[in-house]
């Protein structure tokens, strides 16, 4: 069934050509699991964990499975590249806040702007 293939497939952002004994992957590309990604982003967005923090806590949760010099490196490796992408995901949050016709509905101090709804308001 070609939906399962779809569901199936390695994610690859498709930079490079695939051929029969190639195939680009997200996870070796990022040094990485999607897994692991996914604890990295809920400990610093909904739990507010710096560096030290995240790797007290994954040292326990990971002990049976990496070393904390193991731990230290994918946690420096995950911060180094949240802090050069960080910029990526404001951009649209800056436009929105310099826009004059969103100035009225927004206050300079609020951070936690649901972009989501504004542009789906944008257009009403």
């Amino acid at each position: 069934m070609l939906g399962q293939s779809v569901l199936d497939a390695t994610p690859t952002a498709e930079l490079e050509p695939i051929t029969s004994d190639y195939v680009q992957s997200d996870e070796v590309d990022m040094g990485m699991t999607y897994a692991e990604l996914s604890v990295y982003g809920t400990l610093r967005k909904v739990n507010k964990f710096g560096l030290y923090s995240m790797w007290q806590k994954l040292v326990v949760d990971w002990q049976d499975r990496c070393t904390p010099r193991e731990v230290y490196k994918k946690v420096r490796d995950f911060m180094y590249y949240y802090a050069i992408n960080r910029h990526k995901m404001t951009t649209i949050v800056s436009f929105i806040r310099q826009s004059f016709r969103w100035s009225q509905f927004l206050d300079d101090a609020d951070k936690s702007v649901d972009t989501g709804l504004l542009c789906r308001t944008m257009y009403v």
